[in-house]
């Protein structure tokens, strides 16, 4: 296990500590002999973290759906259906949840075997709309912007989702879907064109940076004492929109409380550059960089269930204010692939198989480096 999982487990360390323990551990390694090397690497094994929840985003800034098990495209890293479609207004603007926090009540969930995805709502009829259906109802390719930035998207949809949606939020919209989706299809002679580059936003749908998002347990615990210090109420893990979010295994804790001078300016995830999700054992597993972290706006103020705004930006600002003013919390993951992965992606786009796909769940070990 890296030093980093081994921090993890045992509970940060101060910022000057965890510097200097990384500089003892670049040295070289000791001499142990392999046996007793192979009883330290099954014990730290036993004591990585865990992921311990996983979310699905199937329409963008609406609300969130946990799965336990889920697959997950070994050459994007995108989990299926995640944030695959967003609610646009008459500019093809892609509508966000600090703006209509309503959104937070709509509840979208993805039936794999049925096909389907059935969109719930307070005081509203299930809406159930057939993910294989062809409902492009036109605008051009890359009509839809996501904060400024032009993704590949169509209105898909018939006319009463648009009222489904339009009527609940009080305000006209239409369902957009991304153009890399499994409905639709890829003509031949772009299969065949080898020169042809997907777009910008192909291996991310409608995110906003990265196909994945991670969180620890650990960092939204020192939150919320930030939080409570000032006398405000706590942040669920909702708030911050993360696919996958890691802790330790029950009984673990950290020792002693969180003091504010006890590195809450970094926490363990910020310093892991890659990280491995799925049965290590087995070798089903997604192989991520972290490529950034996550900087926040209002939107973490938002309480997805009850539409009420709390002060969970202003107390991430008391210590995780980073260069530019930006406020992170949260890092990015992706896959790095190759030309040839492009070429195959394009090609293989409408009929994936299944040594495209990673299942992973709940549970699974995590290894970060």
């Amino acid at each position: 296990a890296t030093f980093l999982e081994r921090v993890y487990v045992a509970g940060a360390a101060a910022a000057g500590g965890v510097e200097k323990t990384i500089a003892k551990c670049t040295r070289s390694p000791s001499s142990e002999d392999d046996d007793e090397k192979k009883k330290k690497e099954d014990s730290d094994g036993d004591r990585r973290p865990l992921a311990k929840e996983m979310y699905v985003y199937p329409i963008k800034s609406c609300g969130a759906f946990r799965v336990r098990e889920w697959p997950a495209d070994r050459i994007t890293g995108r989990l299926a259906y995640d944030r695959e479609f967003a609610l646009v207004d008459a500019s093809g603007a892609a509508l966000r949840l600090h703006a209509h926090p309503r959104m937070g009540l709509i509840l979208p969930q993805v039936d794999l075997k049925g096909r389907s995805m059935r969109v719930s709502a307070p005081n509203m009829e299930d809406l159930v709309l057939a993910l294989d259906s062809s409902r492009c109802n036109g605008g051009s390719d890359g009509g839809v912007s996501v904060c400024g930035n032009q993704c590949g998207g169509r209105v898909w949809g018939d006319v009463a989702a648009c009222e489904w949606f339009s009527t609940y939020l009080g305000v006209r919209c239409w369902l957009a879907r991304h153009r890399g989706s499994s409905e639709e299809p890829v003509s031949e002679s772009r299969a065949n064109d080898a020169t042809e580059q997907p777009h910008r936003n192909s291996g991310i749908a409608f995110a906003n940076d990265a196909p994945l998002l991670l969180v620890s347990r650990d960092s939204v615990d020192v939150l919320n004492q930030v939080l409570r210090d000032m006398g405000s109420r706590e942040a669920r893990i909702v708030h911050f929109r993360p696919n996958l979010v890691v802790g330790r295994k029950s009984g673990d804790t950290v020792h002693g409380p969180i003091r504010h001078g006890d590195a809450l300016k970094t926490r363990p995830e910020d310093f892991w550059s890659k990280v491995s999700f799925g049965n290590l054992s087995r070798g089903e597993r997604l192989d991520l960089k972290a490529t950034g972290q996550c900087a926040r706006c209002q939107m973490v103020d938002v309480e997805p269930t009850s539409k009420t705004r709390g002060k969970t930006l202003r107390a991430l600002a008391e210590y995780r204010r980073r260069e530019r003013g930006r406020i992170v919390f949260g890092i990015f993951l992706s896959v790095v692939y190759t030309k040839r992965d492009d070429l195959d992606m394009k090609v293989d786009k409408h009929a994936r198989s299944s040594s495209h796909e990673v299942w992973l769940k709940e549970g699974d070990s995590v290894r970060c480096t």
